[in-house]
């Protein structure tokens, strides 16, 4: 069963405030982005770990902010990803698609997060619903598409 687990209390922080650069240019966590990890790391509860879900997934959040200031959506995404990866799902590289929303003058600031399976996709099956969709809106984009999952099942083949 898919459902939101609720991060309240939780103000999602930039990028720029999790992540530092050193000298010759490493990117490392900073106090405040360790100090984030940790508030997360003692909400996830043992209920939350049980549900963990396996293999390839989608990732959905929704970040509440205490106020209108002007936010990019994603910013929030990778490191509190970084927070919950092994708990809620295996790993990043099993992440296949992400879905953000940002939510603005909440009275409690908060992060919530979906994690859902995630079924294969045929190459062949996604073009033909592309084709069904969208061939009339943009048939070059639809023919370049067609192009590339082509050469991706080729190159597969091959191997």
């Amino acid at each position: 069963m898919t459902e939101w687990f609720f991060f309240p209390g939780v103000t999602p922080i930039s990028a720029n405030t999790y992540y530092g650069h050193s000298k010759q240019g490493h990117r490392y966590v900073t106090q405040k982005g360790k100090k984030f990890q940790k508030q997360i790391q003692d909400m996830i509860t043992e209920e939350m770990k049980a549900r963990k879900v396996l293999g390839e997934v989608t990732v959905m959040y929704a970040f509440g902010y205490g106020d209108a200031r002007a936010r990019d959506v994603d910013n929030g995404v990778k490191h509190f990803q970084d927070c919950i990866k092994g708990n809620l799902f295996e790993d990043d590289y099993k992440v296949q698609m992400v879905e953000a929303w940002k939510i603005v003058n909440c009275k409690t600031p908060f992060i919530a997060v979906m994690v859902i399976p995630v079924m294969r996709i045929d190459p062949e099956a996604f073009m033909e619903y592309c084709d069904e969709v969208y061939k009339e809106r943009n048939p070059e984009a639809i023919e370049r598409m067609r192009e590339i999952c082509q050469s991706k099942d080729k190159k597969r083949k091959r191997a």
